[in-house]
């Protein structure tokens, strides 16, 4: 008859410790990818809620925020209340600029894995999906 002893070696230990460990090594990698698209995924939209409150401001203004005293605006409480909007720059530093008679917009990465990352809209491309270099997710 074959006895089996109580309890649990060392070795048994150390095996499922370096499965863990491979595990964790191969999701770490596929966690950042999927945080680093959700994060461009909010810039993509903040900046397509900011091209549609362009579009209201224009509409009761009769012409894009700012206005041709200011040509830039890069202060997000003041973005926020001029354009009724309620973006957060937990990961990307907003920018509003008039050029001549339109509007543009960029979404900057302030930190993470593509800290270059530049998202960009302007009055031109309102409809379209904002654009930015192809290194970014």
């Amino acid at each position: 008859m074959f006895k089996c002893k109580p309890g649990i070696s060392i070795l048994e230990i150390l095996i499922v410790i370096v499965i863990i460990g491979i595990l964790a090594a191969l999701a770490v990698p596929g966690y950042e990818r999927a945080r680093e698209n959700a994060v461009a995924r909010e810039a993509r939209a903040s900046l397509k809620l900011i091209a549609a409150a362009e579009k209201i401001y224009s509409l009761e203004e009769g012409y894009f925020y700012p206005d041709a005293s200011i040509t830039t605006e890069d202060n997000i409480v003041t973005i926020n209340s001029d354009l009724k909007l309620q973006l957060r720059e937990d990961n990307w530093d907003y920018t509003v600029s008039r050029v001549g008679g339109n509007f543009a917009a960029t979404a900057n990465r302030i930190s993470g894995s593509y800290d270059d990352c530049i998202y960009s809209i302007d009055q031109d491309d309102r409809d379209a999906a904002p654009v930015a270099p192809a290194d970014c997710p």
